[in-house]
């Protein structure tokens, strides 16, 4: 299953497409009757669909590639993992053309976006990859590797450990350097819930 702001597949969160082994509705809430043997196990969509009740934040993942261009795209499958040693993870397709820069570099950075930041969001998970970085200004802390200029908060990291995951690669990284925006006071962080861009209803 892709992570749901990298994949370019857009879902139609609706009973028709979640109903394949028959939901059934308790208190006005759908429930999915599953089991785990058989043609009765749960769908990818299905599990898209449950997984999209958790709201998120939405980061980019950036890098260097083998020939020393930027590259990055959009994650909202970011977790905090260890205050001592300082270590985050974010999970990457298989697949994504972008993961053999960050396996190459052994470092990468996430900037945490604001809620203006929608068209960056958009632009880092389906743009072009050697485009992405256009009219993008970033910086640089430890690593060497690029974080965005505008980020609501950022990490910088060397790449501590990856695991296999399904579909997907988990990228472990130790925390070398973070820091606030500048506008963070200000600002309010991009959220990602059911399929759609939200923002905090403050």
């Amino acid at each position: 299953m892709k992570s749901r702001v990298q994949s370019e597949t857009k879902l139609k969160y609706n009973e028709e497409t979640i109903q394949p082994h028959g939901p059934r509705k308790a208190f006005g809430i759908i429930e999915f009757v599953q089991s785990t043997q058989g043609d009765q196990a749960m769908t990818g969509v299905q599990f898209r669909y449950v997984m999209g009740h958790f709201a998120t934040g939405i980061v980019v993942a950036a890098t260097l590639d083998e020939a020393g261009a930027p590259a990055g795209l959009t994650c909202n499958s970011v977790t905090s993992v260890s205050l001592d040693p300082p270590l985050v993870l974010f999970c990457v397709d298989r697949d994504s053309t972008t993961l053999s820069a960050f396996l190459h570099s052994r470092a990468f950075t996430l900037s945490i976006l604001r809620e203006e930041d929608e068209a960056v969001s958009r632009r880092f998970a389906t743009g072009e990859p050697g485009s992405r970085f256009v009219e993008t200004p970033t910086r640089t802390a430890e690593t060497g590797m690029p974080i965005l200029a505008s980020a609501l908060a950022w990490l910088d990291c060397d790449l501590h450990e990856t695991v296999e995951a399904g579909d997907h690669r988990i990228l472990l990284g130790r925390v070398r350097a973070s820091g606030i925006g500048l506008v963070a006071n200000e600002a309010r962080p991009l959220l990602y819930f059911l399929g759609k861009y939200r923002t905090l209803g403050l």
